[in-house]
């Protein structure tokens, strides 16, 4: 069973809460206003703890040692910044901060907390493409029996400098592509978007039948 913790429950964290658990994930979040930890434990199915997440003891009650993600969604980038600092001190591999303020963002990357996220972007989508998408395609299953989820791995002798519109229209057989993963950073595919080598396309792809 995945686990995750949640630091804020605002529009951010409650709805990647409800996004996470409709998928079967343990959620734990963690807020410091009651009425709004209320309004969390109503809507969705996680855990909630009434805290400080900057407070280690807060932390410990969430059982940080047994969590698999940790993600800090709160409005104060110095909030996330020191909870997610925390977390990699208890040993928290995979770590998702949102961030505005650029020297914060700097500094995660300095102490390897890769997966930073901007909130002028769909965060809570982004959230659960890195957790569901990335770390656990292998295990991912389509409730339909003719589509599956696929990896392009983009390289400069097929579709370098091509864009996603490109790709939609030269393969007939895709459903809709995910995301596009670019040195460990989600991107929203857009049509106008171009792609790198070494990007990696997610894609839903039609089914490819068999010949008999």
């Amino acid at each position: 069973m995945v686990y995750v913790i949640i630091v804020g429950g605002g529009a951010v964290g409650l709805r990647t809460a409800e996004i996470l658990s409709q998928h079967g994930i343990l959620v734990t979040v963690i807020e410091k206003d009651k009425r709004r930890a209320e309004t969390i434990m109503e809507l969705t199915k996680a855990n909630v703890i009434v805290g400080d997440a900057t407070d280690p003891h807060v932390i410990e009650r969430a059982e940080i040692n047994k969590s698999n993600y940790f993600i800090a969604v709160t409005g104060d980038d110095k909030t996330n910044v020191i909870s997610a600092v925390l977390a990699k001190n208890y040993g928290v591999e995979n770590i998702i901060v949102r961030l505005t303020n650029p020297t914060f963002q700097e500094i995660c990357h300095m102490i390897g907390i890769p997966h930073i996220i901007n909130p002028a972007e769909s965060i809570a989508i982004q959230i659960d493409a890195i957790i569901r998408g990335i770390k656990f395609v292998d295990f991912v299953r389509i409730a339909r029996e003719d589509i599956d989820v696929e990896e392009v791995h983009i390289r400069e002798d097929n579709y370098d400098g091509k864009t996603i519109k490109y790709i939609k229209e030269k393969s007939k057989d895709i459903i809709y592509p995910l995301m596009v993963i670019r040195k460990n950073k989600i991107l929203i595919p857009s049509d106008d978007l171009k792609l790198h080598n070494k990007d990696k396309l997610m894609i839903l792809r039609k089914r490819r039948r068999l010949p008999f």
